[in-house]
């Protein structure tokens, strides 16, 4: 395991052959600008239309969980890409920004949403804010539950949460935010084509 602040070039073991015929390099971004935003501030309740969990495995292999099993996708005026982000969610349904409800990614085959998948690059992207005195952390799992990586950085606004390995090593990704509940929200979610470990 590598733990890194300031660059994520990360090695590792492992591979497997692509989802779907995906190519590995056409990476997937998602920007959940086509969903139901609900209110960004920190305790709002989080409506049934503004709450993402699995609507994404069947296309893209990607399940998104926090402490109310979901995130929360907010109208958030710091957006990197605007309108939308993702924050964390309290078991009672309210949007968090607190360490304590991380943001939890994790991937699936989509022919398959019960069969484990991993990807080789993990990108996603920090408001514009930067307004967080703390730094911000990612970890990455494999299909194991072995953590493979860690990755801090500044929360300068807009920031780049980064992993990459030579080979499709990363089953889970676990944001866990700022070491305080000012937090940052998440945006342009991107990573390669899931791949089914051989």
């Amino acid at each position: 395991m590598l733990t890194l602040a300031g660059t994520a070039l990360l090695t590792g073991c492992g591979g497997g052959g692509s989802v779907g015929g995906a190519s590995p390099l056409q990476p997937i971004v998602l920007n959940f600008d086509s969903l139901s935003g609900c209110n960004y501030l920190n305790g709002s309740p989080i409506p049934a239309a503004s709450r993402l969990s699995n609507q994404y495995v069947a296309s893209y292999g990607i399940a998104f969980s926090s402490s109310g099993g979901y995130v929360a996708v907010t109208a958030d005026p710091a957006a990197v890409s605007p309108p939308n982000a993702i924050t964390g969610s309290t078991a009672s349904g309210l949007v968090s920004y607190s360490p304590a409800d991380p943001i939890t990614f994790t991937f699936f085959n989509p022919k398959n949403p019960t069969e484990n998948a991993a990807v080789s690059m993990f990108a996603a992207y920090g408001d514009t804010d930067g307004t967080d005195p703390n730094n911000v952390t990612i970890q990455a799992y494999d299909v194991n539950d072995n953590l493979i990586g860690t990755y801090s950085t500044p929360d300068t606004g807009g920031e780049k949460l980064f992993f990459q390995f030579p080979t499709a090593v990363i089953h889970k990704v676990v944001f866990l935010g700022s070491s305080d509940s000012n937090g940052v929200s998440l945006d342009n979610v991107t990573f390669t084509p899931p791949v089914v470990p051989q």
